[in-house]
Protein backbone atom coordinates (compact mmCIF):
# COMPACT_ATOMS: atom_id res chain seq x y z
CA UNK A 1 0.00 0.00 0.00
CA UNK A 2 1.77 3.24 -1.08
CA UNK A 3 1.10 6.99 0.18
CA UNK A 4 0.30 9.27 -2.48
CA UNK A 5 3.17 10.68 -4.44
CA UNK A 6 5.80 7.65 -3.57
CA UNK A 7 5.49 5.92 -6.58
CA UNK A 8 5.31 2.14 -5.61
CA UNK A 9 6.12 -1.39 -6.52
CA UNK A 10 2.62 -2.85 -7.07
CA UNK A 11 2.37 -3.25 -10.42
CA UNK A 12 -0.12 -5.99 -11.02
CA UNK A 13 -0.63 -8.82 -13.42
CA UNK A 14 -4.22 -7.45 -14.24
CA UNK A 15 -6.33 -8.26 -17.62
CA UNK A 16 -9.61 -8.85 -18.57
CA UNK A 17 -10.10 -12.85 -17.44
CA UNK A 18 -11.24 -12.89 -21.23
CA UNK A 19 -8.21 -12.23 -22.45
CA UNK A 20 -5.66 -15.21 -22.56
CA UNK A 21 -2.68 -14.96 -20.62
CA UNK A 22 0.21 -12.69 -22.37
CA UNK A 23 4.29 -13.80 -23.38
CA UNK A 24 6.48 -13.32 -20.30
CA UNK A 25 7.42 -9.77 -21.01
CA UNK A 26 4.29 -8.52 -22.70
CA UNK A 27 1.57 -8.42 -19.78
CA UNK A 28 -0.08 -5.31 -18.80
CA UNK A 29 0.48 -4.33 -15.42
CA UNK A 30 -1.53 -2.00 -13.63
CA UNK A 31 -0.59 0.18 -10.00
CA UNK A 32 -2.88 -1.79 -7.62
CA UNK A 33 -4.02 0.72 -4.53
CA UNK A 34 -6.27 -0.88 -1.73
CA UNK A 35 -8.55 1.93 -0.13
CA UNK A 36 -10.63 2.42 1.82
CA UNK A 37 -13.89 4.05 1.51
CA UNK A 38 -13.43 7.96 1.06
CA UNK A 39 -10.07 7.63 -0.44
CA UNK A 40 -10.45 8.38 -3.66
CA UNK A 41 -12.90 11.70 -2.25
CA UNK A 42 -10.37 12.66 -0.06
CA UNK A 43 -7.27 12.47 -2.54
CA UNK A 44 -9.91 14.75 -4.32
CA UNK A 45 -9.60 12.30 -7.37
CA UNK A 46 -12.37 13.07 -9.61
CA UNK A 47 -14.51 10.17 -9.99
CA UNK A 48 -15.57 10.16 -14.13
CA UNK A 49 -18.29 7.33 -13.95
CA UNK A 50 -19.79 5.10 -11.89
CA UNK A 51 -19.34 5.02 -7.88
CA UNK A 52 -16.13 4.73 -5.68
CA UNK A 53 -15.42 2.27 -3.20
CA UNK A 54 -17.99 2.15 -1.01
CA UNK A 55 -19.06 0.81 2.92
CA UNK A 56 -20.57 -1.77 1.23
CA UNK A 57 -17.80 -2.90 -0.04
CA UNK A 58 -16.82 -5.93 2.47
CA UNK A 59 -15.18 -9.24 2.43
CA UNK A 60 -18.14 -11.41 1.62
CA UNK A 61 -19.74 -9.06 -0.78
CA UNK A 62 -19.05 -9.03 -4.46
CA UNK A 63 -15.54 -8.44 -5.34
CA UNK A 64 -15.13 -4.44 -6.97
CA UNK A 65 -12.18 -2.53 -8.63
CA UNK A 66 -12.34 1.04 -9.65
CA UNK A 67 -10.03 1.84 -12.55
CA UNK A 68 -8.41 5.21 -13.49
CA UNK A 69 -8.57 6.58 -16.60
CA UNK A 70 -5.21 4.75 -18.18
CA UNK A 71 -6.63 1.53 -17.20
CA UNK A 72 -9.98 1.82 -19.19
CA UNK A 73 -7.99 2.34 -22.12
CA UNK A 74 -5.36 -0.03 -21.78
CA UNK A 75 -7.94 -3.04 -21.12
CA UNK A 76 -10.90 -1.79 -22.32
CA UNK A 77 -10.22 1.04 -25.56
CA UNK A 78 -13.04 2.72 -26.86
CA UNK A 79 -15.36 0.81 -24.26
CA UNK A 80 -17.58 1.69 -21.01
CA UNK A 81 -15.31 -0.33 -18.25
CA UNK A 82 -18.32 -0.18 -15.94
CA UNK A 83 -19.92 -4.09 -15.40
CA UNK A 84 -16.84 -5.69 -17.38
CA UNK A 85 -14.25 -7.44 -15.04
CA UNK A 86 -11.13 -7.58 -14.09
CA UNK A 87 -8.19 -10.18 -13.02
CA UNK A 88 -6.05 -8.83 -9.86
CA UNK A 89 -3.68 -10.85 -8.13
CA UNK A 90 -5.60 -13.76 -9.64
CA UNK A 91 -9.17 -12.98 -8.14
CA UNK A 92 -12.23 -11.61 -10.50
CA UNK A 93 -13.59 -8.01 -9.84
CA UNK A 94 -16.50 -6.13 -11.32
CA UNK A 95 -15.50 -2.56 -12.30
CA UNK A 96 -17.90 -0.44 -10.77
CA UNK A 97 -16.08 3.03 -11.37
CA UNK A 98 -13.81 5.17 -13.67
CA UNK A 99 -11.60 7.62 -11.41
CA UNK A 100 -9.21 10.54 -13.82
CA UNK A 101 -5.76 9.90 -13.77
CA UNK A 102 -3.70 10.75 -10.61
CA UNK A 103 0.01 11.37 -10.71
CA UNK A 104 0.66 8.58 -7.38
CA UNK A 105 4.59 9.60 -9.26
CA UNK A 106 4.35 13.30 -8.45
CA UNK A 107 4.10 15.54 -10.85
CA UNK A 108 6.49 14.93 -14.02
CA UNK A 109 6.44 11.26 -13.38
CA UNK A 110 5.48 8.13 -14.76
CA UNK A 111 1.37 7.51 -15.40
CA UNK A 112 0.99 3.85 -14.99
CA UNK A 113 -3.01 2.18 -15.16
CA UNK A 114 -4.07 2.33 -11.63
CA UNK A 115 -6.48 0.35 -10.27
CA UNK A 116 -8.06 0.62 -6.48
CA UNK A 117 -9.22 -2.65 -4.89
CA UNK A 118 -11.49 -1.92 -1.16
CA UNK A 119 -8.96 -3.06 1.72
CA UNK A 120 -11.22 -5.96 2.56
CA UNK A 121 -11.70 -7.28 -0.87
CA UNK A 122 -7.53 -7.04 -1.62
CA UNK A 123 -7.06 -10.71 -0.44
CA UNK A 124 -3.20 -10.60 -1.76
CA UNK A 125 -2.08 -8.52 0.66
CA UNK A 126 -4.73 -6.01 2.64
CA UNK A 127 -3.98 -4.27 4.88
CA UNK A 128 -1.33 -6.14 6.49
CA UNK A 129 1.38 -4.34 5.56
CA UNK A 130 0.23 -1.19 7.13
CA UNK A 131 -2.20 1.71 5.78
CA UNK A 132 -1.85 5.48 5.34
CA UNK A 133 -4.26 7.80 6.37
CA UNK A 134 -4.79 10.52 3.97
CA UNK A 135 -7.02 13.35 6.14
CA UNK A 136 -8.60 16.30 4.58
CA UNK A 137 -8.32 19.19 7.16
CA UNK A 138 -7.88 22.98 7.06
CA UNK A 139 -5.59 22.76 10.34
CA UNK A 140 -3.56 19.52 9.83
CA UNK A 141 -1.85 20.17 12.89
CA UNK A 142 -5.07 20.63 14.77
CA UNK A 143 -6.63 17.22 14.37
CA UNK A 144 -2.77 15.18 14.54
CA UNK A 145 -3.93 14.46 18.67
CA UNK A 146 -7.44 13.55 17.88
CA UNK A 147 -6.49 11.08 14.77
CA UNK A 148 -3.49 9.61 17.24
CA UNK A 149 -6.12 9.00 19.95
CA UNK A 150 -8.55 7.49 17.51
CA UNK A 151 -5.91 4.76 16.27
CA UNK A 152 -5.00 4.26 19.76
CA UNK A 153 -8.50 3.53 20.74
CA UNK A 154 -8.56 0.79 17.53
CA UNK A 155 -5.72 -0.53 18.31
CA UNK A 156 -2.75 0.46 21.21
CA UNK A 157 -0.22 -1.46 19.45
CA UNK A 158 -0.48 0.33 15.80
CA UNK A 159 2.41 2.47 14.90
CA UNK A 160 2.04 5.79 13.95
CA UNK A 161 3.94 7.14 11.43
CA UNK A 162 5.28 10.37 10.63
CA UNK A 163 2.65 12.54 9.44
CA UNK A 164 3.56 14.65 6.38
CA UNK A 165 0.95 17.34 4.58
CA UNK A 166 0.48 17.37 0.86
CA UNK A 167 3.22 20.22 0.02
CA UNK A 168 5.33 18.52 1.99
CA UNK A 169 4.91 15.25 -0.28
CA UNK A 170 4.79 17.50 -3.29
CA UNK A 171 8.10 18.94 -2.51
Amino acid sequence: LARPLAGSTWCADCRPPERARPAPGEDRCAETRAVLPGAIEALQIPLLRGRAIAELDVADAPSVVVVDENAAEAFWPGEDPIGRTVTVHGRTHEVVGVTSVMHHFGPGGDVRPIVYLPVPQEGWNGSARGLFLVIRATDPSGVLPAVRDAVADVNGSIAFGDPQSLDALLD
